[in-house]
């Protein structure tokens, strides 16, 4: 590193180009930010050598809770028994979780007031 790289400009912030295909949410159509839940590899022979490669991604919708991927032939959902499988919703609870059943609480000992104590003289 010389002594003048600090004086070379930054490289440019990536963003959303007007001729970038924005990726939307294939059940409510939805365009916000996504987490990648999971990379999708494809892979190939090649003479005679398991090969792989990133190819897409696994991705949740921050609107619906819809789970879809994107790789290089477009946008699909998985199917139910896809690995790992993660259920869209439970009917049982309000974002498809159960809270587990909490123990009974053991009886609590009766809090006794503190004595006074005599002043130091």
């Amino acid at each position: 590193m010389s002594f003048t790289d600090w004086l070379k400009p930054a490289p440019p912030v990536e963003k959303v180009l007007p001729t970038d295909a924005v990726v939307r949410c294939p059940a409510c159509h939805s365009d916000r930010a996504m987490p990648s839940l999971l990379i999708l590899r494809r892979f190939v022979l090649r003479e005679g050598r398991l090969v792989s490669f990133i190819d897409g991604d696994r991705l949740a919708c921050q609107e619906c809770g819809c789970v879809f991927s994107v790789d290089s032939h477009g946008t699909f959902r998985q199917s139910a028994n896809a690995v790992p499988y993660s259920p869209v919703g439970d009917p049982h609870g309000e974002f498809g979780l159960t809270p587990p059943e909490a123990p009974p609480e053991a009886p609590r000992p009766p809090i006794l007031p503190m004595p006074l104590r005599r002043p130091s003289v």
